[in-house]
């Protein structure tokens, strides 16, 4: 019977470790998942913005580019359309 007692308490003693290292090791790794898990999440998040931001800065360029464009070429077709209009005033300049 002592041996018996013996045997129980030492396997008592050697399995309420294992418990406590399986669960540190549960808890490490889900803070791992979890932590990769936002980082990840957080780094598509912060391209994406990025992504968005130059595609807007590309949008406000070209519509820049295109109402310069335009600008100058309704100059340019007023000038020429007073010339038409007025062939005087344009022989006199």
């Amino acid at each position: 019977m002592k041996g018996l007692i013996s045997f129980y308490a030492i396997l008592c003693l050697a399995v309420l470790p294992g418990c406590s290292t399986i669960s540190g090791v549960w808890e490490a790794g889900t803070g791992i998942v979890a932590g990769t898990a936002d980082a990840v999440l957080k780094g598509t998040a912060t391209v994406a913005r990025a992504v968005t931001d130059d595609v807007i800065n590309i949008a406000e360029v070209t519509a820049d580019i295109a109402t310069g464009t335009i600008d100058t070429v309704a100059a340019e077709v007023d000038r020429q359309t007073d010339v038409i209009q007025n062939p005087e005033e344009s022989e006199g300049k």
